[in-house]
């Protein structure tokens, strides 16, 4: 089994503990090939991975320097080097359960899916884990469930966190067949467009609802869970939720959980900036007007994937970006009269 790792100038003590989640595996370390891709990094960082790892045979260090600002590229650059037969992604800050590929590979080999995925939990900073809502109404089915391209139904495990990267383990012999990259384009949700993707070509897709598998680790680093932005990335997170709302739609894929999802965090981001231009304000309810127009979550899906979250989502999304003008005037005041926005809304998003 091959594990892809972007690095950007990471913390050595979270990719240490990433590695040593890798060592551990009851699958055996023996049977794990890490391909780590620096990317973008200073050469001090670099120099640092290498040292760790540098008495593994089977953990390579790849150097790519290309000015990109997505993952998107050592991902693909990562995938036309592994060489194992099953391919799994792990970010530099994160860490696997200990069981996770002997679990998860055995029910993919049992299966023959193209892909099995499983559930993560989110891990503070403190060390308190918080439990991830059952977001997939496959959950509380069974330890394993097969779902057949032709005959499933994608609303039952079609959600916002479905599309995430790391939960998920894929035969290379089915990557290879569709020719699967990353969207180097993308200036967001690289990894949602190719989940996306193995959604649509895979025939066969093994479940694991019961499996915590993976740990997310929330800190006030990550690129992704601040809401800090500056104008252009919001404007970019914009265009990359509307590419990743029109191929899932394009592909009959169940989409409304998903919209509501990335719109809400879209929407937090907006509210949370008072140096966003009126002008790109507008430029974000141009590119994201048509899907606030799309239905509502059914309600059994909104009920057990976001609880009474789901209406709050709904009307907070069509507030925030549906009325450009007005929530300039609203933030502008805020600032005014320095009520911090963000303290407010952060916490809600634990999005990666």
């Amino acid at each position: 089994m091959s594990i892809i790792t972007p690095c950007h100038n990471a913390s050595l003590p979270m990719l240490e503990r990433a590695f040593d989640s890798l060592q551990k595996q009851t699958l055996g370390f023996e049977n794990i090939e890490w391909v780590i891709v620096s990317h973008d990094n200073t050469e001090y960082s670099t120099r640092k991975i290498q040292a760790m790892t540098r008495s593994f045979h089977n953990v390579s260090v790849y150097v790519l320097n290309n000015d990109h600002k997505t993952p998107a590229t050592p991902r693909n650059y990562g995938l036309e080097r592994v060489k194992g037969e099953y391919i799994g992604f792990l970010d530099q800050d994160d860490w696997f359960e200990l069981d996770a590929f002997k679990k998860a590979l055995h029910s993919l080999k049992e299966t023959d899916a193209d892909m099995v995925t499983f559930q993560f939990q989110s891990v503070c900073a403190d060390e308190s884990v918080q439990t991830v809502p059952p977001f997939s109404l496959l959950d509380g089915r069974g330890d394993v469930i097969v779902m057949e391209s032709d005959t499933w139904d994608s609303s039952l495990f079609m959600h916002i966190m479905a599309l995430g990267l790391w939960t998920k383990v894929y035969k290379k012999e089915f990557i290879e067949k569709h020719i699967l990259r990353f969207d180097s384009k993308a200036h967001f949700c690289d990894d949602a467009l190719f989940n996306i993707e193995c959604f649509h070509k895979a025939e066969r897709i093994c479940f694991m609802p019961n499996l915590i598998g993976y740990n997310y680790f929330l800190h006030k680093d990550s690129t992704v869970q601040n809401t800090n932005k500056t104008p252009v990335e919001i404007v970019n997170y914009a265009a990359g939720f509307a590419v990743t709302f029109d191929k899932g739609i394009r592909y009959g894929l169940y989409m409304s959980g998903v919209i509501w999802g990335y719109l809400c965090y879209q929407s937090a981001l907006m509210l949370s900036s008072s140096d966003l231009s009126l002008n790109k304000r507008i430029k974000v309810y141009k590119l994201l007007a048509p899907y606030l127009k799309s239905k509502k979550m059914d309600k059994q899906y909104a009920q057990k994937s976001y609880g009474n979250d789901g209406k709050v989502m709904y009307r907070f999304s069509k507030a925030v970006i549906g009325h450009p003008i007005l929530i300039h005037i609203f933030v502008y005041l805020m600032k005014i009269i320095k009520v911090d926005l963000v303290s407010k809304i952060k916490g809600r998003q634990q999005y990666k």
